[in-house]
């Protein structure tokens, strides 16, 4: 099964004490963060993880419920509640709590606000095409528009005769192929009350039949609730990630502003050595400070990616040797420094795409 491919949380435990894996993210936008890369070992080998698998670094780590395995329902089974709480486990829910592994707020991005949503609603085409791509709730709703014209035919048999009772009886049939194999609970409860309501029908006890069916529309409307909670939970997440998105935005916006102030305040003191003049030592310093403290401030908060491969880049990474740079008086390798970590974040800030403004002030200056 798929789900069973994501890391238990429990199994995190040692690498969240360490600080390995960063839980300062969690409580505001309810993801966590991988600092180092990080090994799991295969604890159940129904899980087919092989030698395990691998959290990288900049990845987006989201702790969600997922039902118990095979194994993990007999292993389990024998556990106190105390012993199931210290695995993050539910007996009561028959799940335990997971690590899905998202490989960049992007990606999170579309899954909340797009994959979920429609794959569990319904995507509708443009006006010209004219078509409606179906999601769950709305196939199901679909399914529970068929149950009732059937159950009208269960509940009137004398207005409608033999014939709409045998195609009663394979319209049923039709019903219950559609779910029976479905991997949701309500899903399944709603195929096997089909599947008596047809066995009902053909024994003649039309009325039970009936009852049969009403209790499988009952059993769609719980999963079409539970689609709507799972739909509004995707969105909430999606609006914490996009919050965190733009709070990235915003740092990687400002530490660009900040570089480009320190380019020009560098560039300054390069003509004056340039011209044979001692630049100020204090203002040599503080541009190395500064730079420094950019850097520093960058590792802290630009943990996810698309942010983080920027961030831990040779280039933006070379802004921690600024001070350093600035104590030798290198102000030549402060100002290429300064500029190769500025042109890095550069596409962070403006997008891959130069916009049309850009191009016109290239124009302009183009010899």
């Amino acid at each position: 099964m798929t789900e069973a491919i994501r890391p238990r949380i429990y199994e995190l435990k040692s690498e969240i004490r360490a600080g390995r894996i960063d839980t300062s993210f969690e409580k505001k936008y309810d993801v966590l963060a991988v600092r180092v890369e990080i090994r799991v070992l295969n604890r159940w080998p129904e899980d087919n993880r092989g030698e395990g698998f691998v959290l990288e670094p900049g990845v987006v780590l989201h702790q969600k419920w997922q039902g118990f395995t095979k194994k993990e329902k007999e292993t389990f089974a024998s556990l106190s509640e105390d012993g199931l709480r210290d695995l993050k486990a539910s007996s009561q829910f028959k799940k335990i709590q997971v690590a899905e592994i998202i490989q960049d707020l992007g990606a999170g991005l579309r899954q909340s606000f797009r994959h979920i949503p429609r794959q569990l609603n319904y995507l509708k085409e443009d006006a010209e095409k004219k078509e409606i791509i179906k999601g769950e709730a709305v196939a199901l709703a679909d399914l529970v528009e068929k149950a009732d014209r059937v159950s009208l035919v269960l509940i009137r048999p004398e207005k409608f005769g033999p014939k709409a009772i045998q195609r009663a009886i394979n319209q049923i049939g039709f019903l219950h192929l559609r779910l029976e194999r479905a991997a949701n609970a309500y899903k399944r409860e709603a195929a096997r009350h089909w599947g008596l309501a047809q066995k009902l029908v053909r024994e003649g006890r039309k009325a039970e039949a009936a009852l049969e069916m009403a209790k499988a529309n009952l059993k769609l409307a719980q999963r079409r609730a539970q689609i709507s909670a799972e739909v509004d939970s995707s969105l909430e997440h999606g609006e914490k990630r996009m919050n965190l998105y733009l709070r990235l935005s915003d740092e990687i916006e400002r530490a660009y502003d900040q570089l480009t102030e320190l380019i020009i305040r560098t560039q300054k003191a390069k003509g004056l050595k340039d011209r044979g003049r001692t630049p100020s030592s204090e203002e040599v310093l503080s541009i190395g400070k500064e730079g420094s403290e950019i850097r520093s401030r960058l590792r802290a908060i630009c943990a996810f990616k698309p942010f983080y491969e920027r961030v831990e880049s040779e280039e933006v990474r070379a802004l921690d040797y600024l001070l350093k740079h600035a104590q030798a008086d290198k102000i030549d390798t402060i100002f290429n420094s300064l500029k190769k970590a500025r042109a890095k974040l550069e596409v962070l800030v403006k997008g891959e795409i130069p916009t049309e403004e850009e191009i016109q002030e290239l124009e302009k200056v183009r010899i």
